[in-house]
């Protein structure tokens, strides 16, 4: 395994999964996508966006992995609530900016009738 500088090392990052079916009957349904990103156990704070197929991304986000941290995955976690009846495909996409740059995204689909 190559050594990178900070705390999460790009050649271990895992793609992002999402729900099979998000929003099915009615209300409010949310999806949660979630990343899960393999650190090389050293201390740092990676700093990552999110992007959403409907226009909306988050702004700079920060974890703070500690010296000592016995977990060497990270799980970033995106929740996106839907609104109204509808069919579509929803996309996200995360962006990790610091350390290193690396882009994951993962698509599911809205079904709510």
């Amino acid at each position: 395994m190559r050594r990178v500088r900070g705390a999460v090392d790009r050649s271990e990052t895992r793609s992002l999964t999402a729900p099979g079916r998000g929003g099915q009957g009615r209300g409010t349904p949310t999806a949660e996508v979630v990343a899960a990103v393999r650190t090389n156990g050293r201390p740092g704070t990676p700093t990552y966006r999110w992007t959403r197929s409907d226009g909306t991304a988050s702004g700079v986000l920060r974890e703070v992995l500690v010296r000592g941290r016995q977990e060497t995955r990270l799980r970033l976690r995106l929740r996106w609530t839907f609104r109204g009846e509808g069919r579509r495909t929803a996309r996200a996409e995360l962006r990790l900016l610091t350390p290193d740059r690396f882009t994951a995204a993962a698509r599911f689909a809205y079904d709510c009738r």
